[in-house]
């Protein structure tokens, strides 16, 4: 090949290059990393809430990050820095559990207050709990007061007094509920729900199951709740079940901590999950009541035609069972009484030593119409009447699918055909 005629790089040269492309190669990954990592929350300065004063002397909330806090550290500069977005605490310094559950519950109920005279009593109370000690020392009640105007104190040394009240009453450092059901038969039962406040609410949704005013979802308290049961169509058996899912601003021991580096730490709600609570009934087996009405195909059968009746089928209880996708087999059995001389009264029983012309069978899976199988015929003249029934005694495996036996009146005059005479 021909000799290369270039000029030979100088080492130095060649070296810086290296170095700087090296160089470029880290500085692009660099922007790269950057451009590519999620941006954290900005942190931003707290302003002045609701309540009385200006900048230099304040009493009551700020807002930060679109919610309202209050300050806990009474001697420290006020949170005009970067305040950072909040966390939640449930240790904090030496307060107790009980005395965080007892902020957490006024701030709670009365922390997002857009009333003066409730945002100043929120933060006497949180300087009380929160910081007690230099809160007495600096006067206490009598001194912050003075920072309301004198038409409003009466009012924030009220609301101070129910905030005091109320959280002793009610604050809990664990709210919890739980839910059982007890059932008076197969359908109509009662949910009993409990809970810690007693005074507690929540959503609760049932499944397989509706409340009285027919709905499966409602905003109950602590007690007990009539329910009814609606099992899903032949279903065999079934089970209820139950969620709940309580409020819970304001209870347990903890609060939102809004940090802003070398100045007072601000208070806010803790953002705890709901309390929630699942419950699930035994299972309950099921089972349905057939009925039958009959009407003969011919009021006026001659001799040696055949009786023929149709069966009308329907369940008063539930609906037609099916396991394993099969609709559970129900026999019922057609006993043609007669030759009577004249139209059976109507009876709950056949006349002992009445006659009887025949029996049939009929197997039932579903509601709805059939035909008996007409294998009797008319011997001779006379009235014939059918009685059908159903013996659950029979049904083997299958009994406990049945509520009953069944078996309809005697000499009902749709269920009776006449054979004329015959010269």
């Amino acid at each position: 090949h021909p000799p290369d005629d270039r000029p030979l790089a100088d080492p130095r040269e060649r070296r810086f290059r290296a170095q700087f492309v090296t160089m470029l190669l880290a500085l692009l990954m660099l922007v790269s990393s950057l451009v590519m990592m999620p941006t954290p929350p900005a942190a931003q300065a707290a302003t002045l809430g609701v309540g009385y004063g200006n900048e230099q002397l304040w009493l009551g909330s700020f807002s930060a990050h679109g919610r309202q806090a209050y300050c806990m550290d009474l001697e420290a500069l006020p949170p005009y820095g970067t305040t950072e977005h909040p966390e939640l605490k449930t240790t904090l310094d030496s307060l107790s559990d009980q005395q965080l559950a007892l902020l957490n519950y006024v701030l709670g109920k009365w922390g997002e207050t857009q009333s003066p005279a409730v945002a100043a009593a929120v933060q006497m109370y949180v300087w009380d709990v929160a910081d007690h000690s230099a809160y007495v020392v600096h006067g206490g009640d009598g001194n912050f007061i003075t920072r309301v105007p004198a038409s409003d104190q009466g009012a924030v040394l009220a609301n101070l007094a129910t905030m005091r009240s109320e959280a002793a009453s009610n604050a809990v450092v664990n709210p919890s509920a739980s839910m059982s059901f007890e059932m008076s038969d197969q359908y109509n039962g009662r949910l009993t729900l409990t809970t810690k406040p007693g005074s507690m609410q929540g959503t609760v949704a049932l499944t397989n199951a509706k409340f009285e005013n027919g709905g499966t979802t409602a905003t109950l308290g602590a007690g007990a709740h009539k329910i009814v049961g609606t099992p899903a169509e032949g279903a065999p058996e079934y089970r209820i079940s139950a969620s709940f899912a309580g409020q819970s601003a304001g209870l347990g021991a903890g609060v939102d901590l809004f940090y802003t580096p070398g100045e007072q730490r601000i208070l806010a709600v803790a953002s705890f999950e709901p309390v929630s609570a699942k419950t699930q009934s035994p299972v309950i087996p099921l089972d349905l009541q057939p009925e039958i009405t009959t009407q003969v195909s011919s009021k006026c059968v001659q001799a040696g035609d055949k009786f023929v009746d149709g069966l009308a089928v329907r369940v008063t209880k539930h609906s037609w069972i099916k396991v394993n996708g099969n609709p559970v087999p129900v026999e019922a059995v057609g006993t043609l009484y007669g030759p009577f001389d004249e139209q059976p009264a109507e009876a709950n029983a056949p006349p002992a030593g009445s006659p009887v012309a025949g029996t049939e069978k009929v197997t039932l899976t579903a509601p709805g119409n059939y035909t008996s199988p007409g294998t009797i015929v008319a011997p001779e003249s006379g009235f014939y009447t059918w009685v059908w029934s159903i013996d659950k005694t029979a049904r083997g495996e299958n009994a406990k699918y049945l509520t009953d036996s069944f078996t309809d009146r005697f000499g009902l005059v749709a269920e009776t055909s006449v054979t004329p005479f015959q010269p």
